[in-house]
């Protein structure tokens, strides 16, 4: 999240950062996941794009500095706390003419549970660094040939206005839910900071009429996260029992979110010197 933008008082940065703003094209959803069954943007292409576009204007945009630090945060029950990892970043947007600005970027990093947390450090500065640059120049994404709505397509036609005789509204269509929606909720129900989050952003599945296969991902993501928050492994036989008691999961789903299980067991046997089944 950005906690704050400082800016020079000039106006040079602005007039360069609209410049790059109107120049600046929409990114493909080059990246495809297998898993979910949507597209999306990679990171490479919304920094290489943006920064095209910066430079083009007279910008640049590079790391001032970084720092990792454990942070408290509020915990799922009322009266506890929790300790998250978070990555602060500065990123200064300067031009060639010498205005800047700083901008303050924090995000949780995804611990891993296998390997060299140095990776994870350097995936969330990409990170930040990607949606930094999309959110300065408010970078649309779309798929290989889409039309965005602000675009003048001219190979459809045009229907003739309507004439003043007194007509009936038709009813309006059923909204479709976007697949892109499903796979946004997909990733916030993975980064959720407590149960209550998942309890919210489980709400708000209804809105979006997804389909069977993506109820069952949503669910996955909901249980693996649920699992990824249990920190001892007497919170962890807890919530695997209601998960067998309430999901009766069966096929992939059971497998996913057993995977997901084992490897947080593992990890926490590890600490707890501790043996617990499925």
């Amino acid at each position: 999240m950005h906690e704050a933008i400082t800016a020079d008082p000039g106006t040079t940065l602005a007039a360069a950062l609209l410049q790059a703003q109107r120049s600046i094209r929409p990114v493909v959803k080059a990246g495809y996941n297998s898993f979910g069954k949507y597209h999306f943007t990679r990171s490479e292409d919304m920094i290489a794009e943006g920064r095209a576009a910066l430079n083009a204007a007279g910008l640049t945009l590079s790391l001032y500095s970084s720092s990792v630090r454990h942070e408290e945060i509020p915990g799922e029950r009322p009266d506890t706390r929790r300790i998250i990892l978070f990555l602060r970043t500065k990123w200064l947007l300067r031009h060639e003419n010498g205005g800047f600005a700083v901008i303050k970027i924090k995000r949780p990093i995804e611990e891993p549970q296998r390997g060299a947390l140095d990776k994870a450090v350097a995936a969330t500065s990409t990170f930040n660094l990607a949606y930094a640059i999309r959110d300065i120049l408010q970078i649309d994404r779309r798929l290989e040939g889409e039309i965005g709505p602000d675009e003048d397509d001219r190979s459809q036609s045009v229907e003739p206005l309507p004439s003043l005789a007194v007509r009936e509204r038709p009813p309006a269509p059923p909204k479709a839910h976007s697949r892109d929606s499903v796979a946004d909720l997909e990733c916030r129900l993975s980064r959720a900071a407590d149960a209550a989050e998942i309890e919210r952003l489980g709400s708000e599945t209804r809105t979006l009429q997804p389909s069977k296969e993506e109820i069952a991902r949503l669910k996955v993501a909901a249980q693996c996260r649920h699992i990824d928050l249990c920190n001892t492994l007497p919170e962890l036989v807890k919530r695997v029992a209601k998960i067998q008691g309430d999901l009766r999961m069966s096929g992939p789903e059971f497998e996913a979110v057993k995977a997901h299980y084992e490897s947080r067991r593992a990890t926490l046997e590890a600490t707890e010197g501790t043996e617990v089944p499925f």
